[in-house]
């Protein structure tokens, strides 16, 4: 799927986020091996994470943010495709779960994706 095909029809959009509810990346908890490199990196051994996950377990066992990447983004928050403004997952969910999009009242109705497809389409 294009994302000007995504982007173009309402429907795809909404059976997309309704998908998103049920996805269970957001409940996984970080296992003892990311506790053991955040554990590292406190410790002042020079550590980064390089990783394909979207799951963001690096950064809640206690690895900052920026000597983490996932290269594919992060299924833990979303931007918006207008503003680009980032915000937490969990609250695009809660939206989702009302039945309605975030007005920003700069841009009008807002339509959130994933962090991952924040880049501009190809």
């Amino acid at each position: 799927m294009t994302y000007e095909y995504y982007m173009g029809d309402p429907e795809i959009r909404r059976r997309s986020w309704q998908m998103r509810r049920k996805n269970r990346t957001l409940w996984a908890e970080p296992n003892a091996a990311h506790r053991a490199v955040a554990e590292l990196e406190k410790s002042g051994v020079p550590v980064r994470a390089i990783t394909q996950n979207v799951d963001g377990l690096h950064q809640l066992a206690g690895m900052p943010a920026r000597k983490g990447l996932e290269l594919h983004g992060s299924a833990r928050s979303v931007v918006c495709t207008k503003c680009h403004a980032r915000g937490p997952m969990e609250d695009a969910l809660a939206r989702v779960e009302a039945g309605g999009v975030r007005r920003d009242p700069e841009v009008g109705d807002r339509d959130v994706r994933r962090a991952a497809q924040s880049g501009r389409p190809r």
